[in-house]
């Protein structure tokens, strides 16, 4: 009977049932352990201090939580001149503290405008597009 099971490719394991449960899981655990070492999947609190987590639990959160922090790696680096022509922002932008409102560039605006309006004594201001 053991020649029909390996033609079609069937592997007969000789094991009690809670002997191949049992080592199952520590197949599973092993194998996520040596997935989260490679990958260098890990979680730390906001003091930055590591969040101790099961293998299997950092296993599965690794491709779908990405952990924002001082450590997080940008995908894509974006100067500034990109940002500001129109490149899709990401959590370096704000690590890097661009000026995203534009907050210099519409202070000195706005001290042209007052100082128009406080040169020709007027509240009517010429807008230049």
């Amino acid at each position: 009977m053991l020649p029909i099971y390996s033609r079609k490719k069937i592997c007969v394991i000789k094991a009690t049932f809670e002997e191949f449960i049992n080592a199952y899981k520590e197949w599973e655990t092993l194998n996520n352990k040596n997935f989260v070492k490679s990958k260098g999947v890990f979680f730390t609190t906001a003091q930055e201090s590591n969040v101790v987590l099961d293998y299997k639990i950092l296993f599965r959160l690794s491709g779908n939580i990405t952990q924002l922090n001082s450590k997080t790696q940008a995908l894509k680096f974006v100067t500034k001149k990109d940002f500001y022509v129109g490149e899709e922002p990401s959590f370096q932008i704000i690590n890097k503290n661009y000026d995203i409102e534009k907050k210099d560039k519409i202070k000195s605006i706005k001290k042209l405008i007052y100082n128009s309006i406080d040169k020709n004594n007027s509240k009517i201001v010429p807008i230049i597009f």
